[in-house]
């Protein structure tokens, strides 16, 4: 196996994979915040309507496009991945106590 290979496989590749998935995955919602708030300008709708043209008609939106679903499929898989190899220690598998109101926290 490569050396590629071997560190996507890692535990730490992975969560590179999921940490640049997830700034992926802002930076899509930023510039999506940022095309939205062209509503709030006083133009009568000019600049939010170019801006949907431009989503509408540019084909590189739409390679963008699925490539976000592809990455929030792969964060979700790598966050499912992570969360199932976790391995507790013996000594904080306890059952949880819990308080008369059930709320798990208890006055000292």
């Amino acid at each position: 196996m490569s050396w590629a290979g071997k560190f996507i496989g890692s535990s730490i590749g992975q969560k590179i994979i999921m940490s640049l998935s997830g700034l992926f995955l802002i930076i899509f919602l930023l510039i999506h915040l940022i095309g939205n708030l062209q509503l709030l300008k006083s133009d009568g709708g000019i600049a939010f309507n170019s801006y949907g043209y431009f989503m509408t008609h540019n084909p590189l939106i739409k390679i963008v496009s699925y490539t976000l679903y592809i990455t929030i499929l792969i964060h979700a898989i790598q966050g499912t991945k992570l969360f199932s190899a976790i391995e507790v220690p013996k000594e904080l598998d306890m059952p949880l106590l819990l308080t008369q109101d059930n709320t798990g926290l208890q006055d000292t």
